[in-house]
This record gives C-alpha cells, sequence and structure tokens, in this order.
C-alpha cells in the first residue's frame, strides 16, 4: 500500500515537470513555425549572447 502512494506522488511531479517540459517546446515550435507573426518582436542586444 505505501508503494501504491510512493509511485502515485511520484508519478504525479514527474508529470507535472515532463508536461511543463513539452509546453516550452511547443511555444518555441509555433514562434519557429510562424515567424512572420513574430518578426517584428525586437530583442535588446543585452539579451543576446555576444557572438551573435
Amino acid at each position: 500500500m505505501k508503494a501504491k502512494i510512493f509511485f502515485r506522488k511520484q508519478h504525479k511531479w514527474i508529470g507535472i515537470v515532463v508536461c511543463l517540459f513539452i509546453l516550452l517546446f511547443c511555444i518555441s515550435g509555433i514562434i519557429l513555425n510562424h515567424r512572420k507573426a513574430f518578426g517584428n518582436v525586437n530583442v535588446p542586444r543585452s539579451w543576446v549572447p555576444e557572438q551573435f
């Protein structure tokens, strides 16, 4: 019984972390696929690494 409760808690928190990771991939994919919609967004040069 204790193992069931332990795995249920682990499953919940691992699922939340994986869900956030997948959402970040989804959002970045939408931005990359719709460049024209996000083309006029300017990022300050201080936020960009020196190599760029």
